[in-house]
């Protein structure tokens, strides 16, 4: 590992660190209204149908498309890395769905030997999630990778395709995880996928309040993280314009550290425009720069500088 390298291991360790502090934050200050019955997270309460979601049970399959809903989705699945890399056997064991658990036998005396655990700070980033639209048992099958940075020994693991099941009741605000195989197609893993309206009585998770500025910022920073992750798929979410400068992703590759440099990890201003089903984000950011990030639906998008 070169000295360039280390300094962004450096980098995304810090904007780890950053993230976990803000999800402690947030749980300890975020309720969703004034009055204190409203927190979700007081376990004396069951919130009744807080997101006006019908009892109603879907077995409709489609991309969601939600910026709350698909990062609320994203801070479950890392609220359980943390559970995972602390250890915490009975919490670990909370989150898991029941059916999952009772399938691939696991129980307190085993759990870490079934499920993946050897991490020592795991940060997952969903990439495409397909549900169960309007429904009030809501099947989230997710597929994103996961980044395990070792501080200590200056190291970072990475995996390009780790998938999950998370199962939300919206009107309990109940939810488990099933963990899935790597490697699979999550679109048509969902649409043969049998979906059962079934009871959730453990775990509770608070809906996350994003913006679109926020939004844009995530993109910019995962586009800058792939570029030593994962080159070839950095490559990947170059807009057609931004692709013909390089001669191939080789030449993409070459130039990855004055990339990294240029890509902004803050904005100062965006405008939004609609064409057609795509939403085209024009930022400025503090040396002036410009860039077009082109969304075609959350975190499927490309960029242009």
């Amino acid at each position: 590992m070169n000295q360039y390298q280390k300094k962004v291991l450096f980098i995304v360790f810090g904007i780890l660190i950053l993230i976990a502090i803000i999800a402690v934050v947030w749980s300890l200050f975020v309720s969703t209204g004034d009055d204190p019955s409203d927190n979700p997270n007081d376990p004396t309460n069951e919130p009744t149908n807080p997101g006006n979601t019908e009892d109603v049970f879907s077995t409709d399959i489609s991309p969601l498309n939600d910026y709350n809903e698909f990062f609320t989705v994203s801070r479950i699945i890392n609220d359980y890395y943390l559970e995972i890399v602390s250890q915490n056997t009975a919490n670990v064991l909370d989150l898991l769905d029941l059916d999952y658990k009772e399938e691939m036998g696991i129980q307190a005396n085993n759990v870490f030997d079934i499920v993946r655990s050897n991490y020592t700070s795991a940060s997952y980033t969903p990439m495409e999630i397909y549900y169960n639209a309007q429904s009030v048992v809501t099947y989230y099958f997710v597929s994103g990778y996961l980044e395990d940075v070792d501080f200590i020994e200056n190291t970072s693991l990475y995996y390009d395709s780790v998938n999950f099941l998370v199962i939300v009741d919206k009107n309990t605000r109940h939810y488990s995880i099933t963990l899935l195989e790597d490697d699979i197609d999550i679109e048509e893993y969902a649409r043969n996928y049998e979906l059962v309206e079934k009871e959730l009585e453990y775990n509770s998770y608070t809906q996350v309040e994003t913006t679109e500025e926020m939004v844009l910022v995530t993109y910019l920073n995962i586009f800058r993280d792939l570029l030593f992750l994962d080159n070839e798929r950095a490559y990947n979410m170059l807009y057609l314009d931004t692709r013909e400068r390089y001669a191939d992703r080789q030449d993409f590759y070459n130039h990855q550290e004055e990339i990294y440099d240029y890509i902004p990890s803050t904005i100062i201003g965006y405008s939004r425009k609609e064409n057609n089903d795509q939403a085209i984000y024009y930022i400025t950011d503090s040396e002036q720069n410009r860039f077009v990030i082109y969304e075609n639906k959350v975190m499927d998008f490309q960029i242009s500088y």
